[in-house]
């Protein structure tokens, strides 16, 4: 995701549709490699009985994530358009740069993750899923 935000830097009035396909695409096959292990990580961290609530709050985590984002990268384009004047070369250092940044803490991301983040999961200490009331009991 980072590099195809980092694409966007170099984009000018003279980008041709072809090239913002491709950081678009590496942008969504990026989302699409991050979006299922995050999942699958959140809720596989808890017992079965949590999954939905850990689903839950990756979706919110992820949705948050998204607002910020487009709020701060907003912001930084605006800074760049602050005289009032909305012509070409503002607008598009203000989106270079607000690219830039977002290209940059994606990568930074990808750089903890790596480091951080094990590369095999120990299997959470579930109780076990054996009814704890004798099934004859609920009749």
């Amino acid at each position: 995701m980072g590099c195809g935000l980092l694409l966007f830097t170099s984009l000018t009035t003279e980008t041709s549709y072809a090239f913002l396909i491709a950081a678009m695409a590496l942008i969504g096959i990026g989302l699409a490699f991050n979006t299922g292990p995050v999942m699958a990580v959140a809720v596989g961290s808890v017992v079965p009985s949590r999954a939905g609530l850990a689903s839950g709050l990756g979706n919110v985590a992820r949705m948050l994530g998204a607002t910020l984002g487009v709020a701060v990268l907003g912001a930084i384009l605006a800074s760049h358009l602050a005289g009032g004047h909305a012509t070409t070369t503002p607008f598009l250092t203000g989106l270079h740069t607000a690219f830039l940044v977002a290209g940059c803490v994606e990568l930074a991301g990808s750089v903890l993750a790596i480091l951080y983040i094990p590369r095999t999961i120990a299997p959470p200490s579930h109780a076990p899923l054996e009814p704890s009331v004798p099934v004859s009991a609920h009749r």
